[in-house]
């Protein structure tokens, strides 16, 4: 199985600076090859471009008035014509070295379609930030099919591209994510349960996550 990382960054230097050196080690440990690893930043930018320069990444430049959550995820998922493709934003951080390992596990199951990570508040981040993040993102993980609605309701669908891995073959299968300016990662999901597919939520694999 052969996976790529992408990574999302909109004039994201200041999180880029901490998160591509912590991400390096991360990668090595589930057996990435840095090669396979794709940021793509805004026009102009030259302080995002010096930065990913540093690595053996990839990177591609996107305008902002072009750039479209579902459209630009669907546009980059196949760069690397990988079985997995993670995606990352550009403000979360590692929680742990093996994040990325336990990630991938739950695709040793062919009928996992996608596995997104446990999300941690930032240290001093809000109660409006925290709470969400204790409640969508539980301490035990959790593998959804179409077959728990009646346990989970909505939730079933709910899956987070801030840190999410995606079985491209399945992708392909129901069409890929849509072009839409939010909620892709909640949309490609529905259509991969409803195609039979299950996802995975792996609680072992943490990464910081908030915006105040």
């Amino acid at each position: 199985m052969t996976a790529s990382v992408v990574i999302l960054s909109r004039h994201g230097y200041h999180y880029l600076s901490r998160l591509l050196p912590a991400l390096v080690p991360c990668l090595k440990q589930a057996s990435i090859p840095l090669k396979n690893v794709l940021v793509k930043i805004s026009p102009e930018d030259e302080r995002e471009k010096n930065l990913i320069q540093q690595y053996p990444f990839s990177h591609i430049v996107i305008p902002d008035d072009e750039f479209n959550h579902g459209g630009t995820r669907e546009q980059l998922r196949t760069f690397f014509a990988t079985d997995i493709t993670i995606f990352l934003t550009q403000d979360i951080l590692p929680a742990q070295e093996n994040f990325l390992t336990h990630l991938l596990k739950p695709f040793a199951d062919r009928k996992i379609g996608v596995a997104y990570s446990r999300q941690i508040p930032h240290v001093g981040a809000d109660f409006f930030e925290s709470f969400p993040r204790e409640f969508n993102y539980p301490a035990q993980s959790q593998i959804r099919s179409l077959q728990d609605l009646p346990q989970y309701g909505s939730f079933l669908f709910f899956c987070s591209n801030s840190c999410a891995a995606w079985r491209n073959k399945a992708l392909n299968e129901v069409g890929g994510f849509p072009e839409t300016i939010t909620n892709e990662d909640t949309l490609a999901t529905a259509k991969l349960l409803q195609a039979g597919y299950k996802i995975a939520y792996i609680a072992e694999s943490m990464v910081y996550h908030s915006h105040r």
